[in-house]
């Protein structure tokens, strides 16, 4: 009875301790960072009052956990409207599996800043990667194809 204990709790605490844990969790309305979604699911998702409401496909999301970011230019376009380019390493993984991986990405920010640890819900555009709204941007672009 107690090996049983031992090994379900073995069982719990491995996962725990994988790449993207590094950063907090991401939880806002049915959008969990811990959760491996089931391909072709879709999920609900609002964004601040109301602006943005609907459905996401899991098919395109990501989540990412920034390790490090290496700034190469930064500015300002206009006043208020910031900008960041640059390297930023981290773990990032498809919603749909449980697998994180190691990558690099050029980034370029506009009013928006990744932060270590913070984990980051990100979406593929076909393109390119994306983490937050219109009004402020990242877009992450890799040397390879689209991650895995």
């Amino acid at each position: 009875m107690k090996k049983a204990r031992l090994l379900t709790a073995v069982l719990f605490i491995f996962p725990l301790s994988t790449y993207g844990q590094k950063c907090g969790r991401l939880r806002f309305f049915d959008v969990d960072s811990r959760r491996v979604y089931h391909a072709g699911q879709k999920i609900r998702y609002d964004e601040a009052h109301g602006a943005y409401t609907g459905l996401i496909s899991v098919d395109t999301m990501y989540f990412l956990c920034p390790i490090r970011k290496s700034v190469t230019k930064s500015g300002s376009l206009a006043p208020g409207e910031n900008y960041e380019d640059g390297a930023i390493l981290a773990y990032v993984r498809r919603a749909t599996d449980s697998r994180w991986t190691r990558k690099t990405f050029n980034y370029r920010c506009e009013d928006l800043s990744l932060k270590s640890g913070k984990m980051e819900f990100v979406v593929f555009n076909g393109k390119d990667m994306q983490v937050g709204s219109h009004d402020a941007l990242c877009t992450l672009s890799s040397a390879s194809e689209r991650p895995s």
